[in-house]
């Protein structure tokens, strides 16, 4: 059954112009069927205990789904600064560096920031977040 969700999710990946974008009855339900095979995704990433691999265990996009809010954030600001350095330093007047230069000089300072953000102001606010809570969390 986990083989087949992740069949179907590779499937609506790789054919979903040419099978779910052909007929209007079809692009009715797209996004309902990509939804919920995304949905199965996650559940079974979250509580299967029969899953041949887990997201969870590898480091780098475990730790960029937790510095998220940062990258989202702060993406835009520090695109905007590294094209305006690169013009400002003549860095970008060729087409290899515009495409290499700029994108991974964006990324990776992006990347940085967002983890400096997540440290030293998420962090201590997520810390405080069960003080002030209505609920909280009872140990059995």
């Amino acid at each position: 059954m986990i083989i087949g969700i992740y069949a179907a999710f590779v499937f609506v990946y790789i054919f979903r112009d040419e099978v779910l974008l052909s007929t209007y009855g079809l692009r009715i339900f797209e996004r309902l069927l990509i939804s919920s095979i995304m949905l199965l995704v996650i559940l079974e990433q979250c509580y299967s205990l029969n899953s041949f691999y887990k997201m969870k265990n590898f480091k780098i996009p475990t730790l960029l789904g937790v510095i998220t809010y940062g990258l989202y954030c702060l993406h835009f600001i520090i695109i905007t600064l590294t094209l305006g350095v690169t013009k400002l330093l003549g860095l970008n007047d060729a087409v290899w560096e515009v495409i290499f230069l700029e994108t991974f000089a964006g990324l990776l300072i992006t990347i940085a920031v967002s983890l400096f953000s997540y440290r030293h102001f998420e962090k201590p606010f997520l810390k405080l977040k069960d003080k002030f809570a209505f609920t909280t969390k009872k140990i059995a």
